[in-house]
């Protein structure tokens, strides 16, 4: 069967140590804060959207600024947002003044219209719309979940995946939600099962190992790595950021 390029970049992603969904979704962002910097600064319709995510979230902001040359484009984009917090903070802070004071503020729009002005700035901070970046990843989670199960009766695939970490639990979630072939669906419930079983003992071991009447024995590579790998199993690759659940 003719496969595309989705099916190839999941196959290629697969590893003992991460989590091909979490890997390729984190190569998505880290392309789309490139292109940011490089392209997009100076672009209107971007700027709205930033303004109106306020921003970058905690973690990608941070990320932005470990991009190579990325100090010129942060100073630009970062200017213009600080520009529009401050003026609604000015809003804001007048307003909580006088109130404090004890006594209201007469304008020409009114107390109740100064009520929801008030109202309208002290929510600023609350984001209209998600993290550019954060819906990058969202969109390439989608697409690499859906590329997975449509990859589960290829039998390639099935036996790299075998030898790889499987997904973590949060991609795992998605992709058996998304696989609609019964005999995928086994096949993955079953693979899943045997990687779990074989991490616990990799745990069980290493801790043994730990104790002094063993210490004689050797640790495995798989082994050594357990402790981490089943950390990567619950939550995914640093840098994932998950979407609100309800």
């Amino acid at each position: 069967m003719q496969r595309d390029a989705l099916f190839h970049g999941i196959y290629r992603a697969l590893h003992p140590d991460h989590c091909a969904i979490c890997h390729l979704s984190l190569e998505t962002v880290e392309r789309y804060l490139w292109g940011f910097l490089y392209e997009r600064v100076n672009d209107p319709w971007t700027r709205t959207d930033l303004i109106a995510a306020r921003g970058f979230c905690s973690t990608h902001a941070w990320q932005l600024t470990r991009a190579r040359d990325s100090a010129t484009g942060i100073a630009i984009v970062y200017r213009h947002l600080l520009e529009d917090f401050l003026d609604a903070f000015s809003a804001m802070a007048a307003h909580r003044l006088a109130v404090a004071a004890g006594r209201r503020r007469r304008t020409l729009f009114g107390p109740q219209n100064e009520e929801v002005l008030a109202r309208e700035v002290g929510q600023w901070l609350e984001r209209r719309r998600p993290c550019l970046a954060c819906q990058s990843q969202w969109e390439a989670e989608d697409r690499n979940v859906a590329a997975t199960a449509g990859a589960l009766d290829d039998a390639d695939f099935r036996a790299r995946y075998e030898a790889s970490l499987g997904l973590c639990f949060p991609h795992l979630i998605a992709v058996t939600a998304s696989a609609d072939d019964p005999d995928s669906l086994e096949w993955l419930v079953r693979t899943e099962r045997g990687l779990m079983e074989t991490l616990t003992q990799g745990l069980a071991e290493f801790w043994r190992k730990h104790d002094y009447r063993f210490h004689h024995e050797k640790i495995t590579e798989a082994e050594a790595a357990s402790w981490t790998r089943v950390v990567y199993k619950f939550v995914g690759a640093p840098g994932m950021v998950w979407r609100a659940q309800g």
